[in-house]
């Protein structure tokens, strides 16, 4: 038992696993050789032994029956058949012999080699074995064959067929002896398959138990070991730490490592707790303002680091406070320095705040002025806006005016060009009366209507070449005044557009000076914000002078207080 406490718990584990594998395994093994035992046992018994001779018995019944019909046909129909008929029926005849022989023969020596067959098991009624019944089958075979001469014709026909119902009678027997043994045989097999199973079962249940006798024993073994570690880590943990650790729970499995190493983790601790008894001593002492400290014993591990560390740790604080000490004097000397020099400070920043103020007074009259100016120049930048749009607005009726009298030139060339046209009409229209009347008075006194119609037309023709030039006279006159008026249009804008432009560039000045006034306003306003700034800070700075001065002799008091205090502490020399 203690060498299973001595292994690893996975070793325990794998022996809880390793013997039911080992067990399936070896069923399994046994089960498949059983399996194969049993079918090659059933393949001889029922197949190459029993099957294989009953059919080469059976088969050979059949031959011997044959031979026997063949036996009597010829007995009977000797005279009605021809030698041929013979001579072939005895051929049948005797390879049926032969068959019946070869066969039964062949099926005996089958099963010759299984004494218990062949030679011990007998027949149940006749009580005969298969040798015996071979025997007599050769006897009765022999006295059917040789009782009658069926190629003779001779012989005694009642013996042979008494032979021959033996003959038969003794293969029946054989038959019937196999297929007995077969049913013998596979009773056999299956009690022998069923044992096979009751054997796994008991060995399959007796495993079980070992396995489940021996999971208790370790489940219980291992509940038992981490409930005693999960006990004492408790105990730990609650700040009990005068434990001792049973020696019986020190094992060499991972357990019993654990109990050995949560022992040292105990003897450690209780260690580890006589250090932090002694830096709390020595924490407490330095509390009380005493910083001439000592340790006595030896750290380990980080606590040996904890020990310089603390040790520093009262040096820098003796030295720390020994410069305050120091410090505090130096600053008393100091503050009260200051509290003078910030007296004076005071008493000159007001004189300097009076003048600052006056300053600013005068500073405010300038502002107003220009805030004026600028007021003005806007006022005049918004009427000369005005005249520009004015200006502007006319420029365009002008352009449209002259827009419109271009438009009338180009309509009064175009009514120039239909005048011309209409003037080409009428010559056309005149020399076409003119070629009438000569038709007409080549015609006689047939062309005469004919002729008073040309006459008309050319007076037509006339009439409408004088007014088309009367017209285009008025339109000539009426172009030449629409190209004065137009040319008196283009001066007229020409002039609009300077003066516009005039305007605008004086609306530009305008503006340029509304900018300027306006960013001098911005900065004298700066200026009056600085100045009154500077009036604040001078104030400020009076009023901060005081303060300092008031805070310099406060400090002084603080200085002497702190060195009152830091004398109290007993410090190591440095």
């Amino acid at each position: 038992m203690n060498i299973i406490k001595n292994l690893k718990v996975a070793n325990k584990l794998w022996l809880i696993i390793f013997p039911a594998v080992f067990a399936l395994i070896f069923l399994l093994v046994f089960f498949i050789y059983r399996s194969n035992q049993i079918m090659e046992d059933s393949k001889t018994a029922l197949y190459d032994e029993v099957f294989v001779s009953t059919d080469k018995i059976l088969n050979a019944d059949r031959d011997f029956y044959q031979a026997a019909i063949v036996q009597k046909e010829i007995y009977l129909d000797k005279d009605k058949l021809t030698d041929e008929d013979i001579n072939k029926l005895i051929a049948d005849y005797d390879e049926n012999v032969k068959q019946v022989q070869d066969r039964v023969t062949t099926a005996l020596d089958n099963v010759k080699s299984n004494e218990a067959l062949y030679r011990n098991y007998q027949h149940s009624t006749a009580k005969l074995t298969l040798e015996q019944l071979y025997t007599a089958f050769q006897a009765d075979f022999q006295t059917w064959l040789n009782a009658y001469d069926i190629k003779n014709g001779t012989g005694d026909m009642e013996l042979s067929q008494s032979g021959f119902d033996k003959a038969r009678e003794d293969i029946n027997l054989m038959t019937e002896l196999l297929e007995d043994y077969a049913k013998t045989r596979s009773a056999e097999i299956e009690n022998s398959v069923t044992q096979s199973i009751r054997t796994s079962v008991a060995t399959i249940a007796a495993v079980i138990f070992l396995i489940a006798l021996f999971s208790i024993q370790t489940v219980r073994y291992l509940k038992i070991n981490i409930q005693y570690i999960t006990g004492i880590s408790k105990r730990i943990a609650q700040g009990e730490l005068s434990l001792e650790i049973d020696e019986k729970k020190i094992t060499r499995d991972e357990l019993g490592q654990l109990c050995d190493a949560t022992g040292q983790t105990l003897r450690q601790l209780n260690e580890y707790n006589s250090y932090i008894n002694e830096i709390t001593e020595v924490l407490d002492i330095m509390a009380g303002g005493d910083m001439r400290i000592t340790l006595s014993q030896e750290y380990s591990g980080r606590f040996s680091s904890i020990k310089s560390s603390l040790l520093r740790i009262s040096s820098s604080l003796n030295k720390t406070l020994t410069t305050i000490a120091d410090t505090s004097r130096h600053i008393d000397s100091s503050s009260r320095q200051i509290s003078d020099t910030a007296q004076s400070l005071a008493q000159s920043t007001t004189e300097q705040a009076s003048s600052v103020e006056e300053l600013s007074a005068s500073i405010a009259d300038v502002s107003q002025l220009v805030h004026k100016n600028a007021a003005s120049v806007t006022e005049a930048a918004d009427y000369i806006g005005e005249t520009v749009m004015d200006i502007k607005e006319s420029n365009a009726s002008m352009k449209q005016m002259l827009a419109s009298m271009e438009e009338i030139g180009s309509s009064s060339g175009q009514i120039n060009k239909i005048i011309a046209v209409i003037n080409d009409i009428a010559f056309q229209t005149n020399i076409l009366a003119l070629n009438a009347a000569v038709e007409a008075a080549r015609a006689g006194s047939a062309g005469k209507g004919f002729a008073v119609v040309a006459d008309e037309v050319r007076n037509l023709a006339t009439k409408s070449a004088s007014a088309a030039q009367q017209t285009s006279s008025l339109i000539e006159d009426s172009i030449k005044a629409v190209s004065d008026g137009s040319k008196l249009a283009e001066d007229t804008a020409e002039a609009l557009e300077r003066v516009s432009s005039k305007a605008s560039q004086i609306n530009e000045i305008i503006l340029k000076i509304k900018e300027a006034s306006s960013e001098q306003a911005v900065s004298i306003s700066q200026i009056n914000q600085g100045i009154e700034q500077i009036s604040s800070v001078v104030q400020t700075n009076a009023a901060t002078a005081e303060e300092s001065a008031a805070s310099s002799e406060e400090l002084s008091g603080q200085a002497a207080l702190l060195y009152s205090e830091v004398g109290k502490f007993k410090l190591a020399d440095v």
